[in-house]
């Protein structure tokens, strides 16, 4: 019996469980997930931000991977904590 695959809703659910336990803020759509940036202590101004969003990769046979706004891919929807890293290396400001 071949297993059901999870709505990308639930990988994004997922992706912002572990996002908002490192700080970031997170506000999930039916399709997409809008992920700001930590504000630091010295930061005053606007905050990077991206809209992730989960779908198949056709190079991937279909498998769920989440997205940048800017139609990047980021990782399969299974790996939360590689995903994670990525959007924060690049939503993290550096020194």
């Amino acid at each position: 019996m071949a297993e059901k695959p999870v709505p990308a809703y639930s990988h994004l659910a997922r992706l912002q469980t572990v996002l908002d336990a490192k700080q970031f803020e997170t506000r999930l759509g039916g399709s997409s997930l809008i992920v700001i940036a930590a504000a630091g202590e010295d930061q005053s101004g606007p905050r990077p931000a991206d809209t992730v969003i989960c779908r198949g990769r056709d190079s991937d046979r279909g498998r769920m991977w989440f997205w940048t706004s800017w139609n990047e891919p980021i990782t399969t929807a299974e790996d939360l904590t590689g995903a994670a890293v990525i959007i924060a290396g690049y939503l993290t400001p550096q020194p």
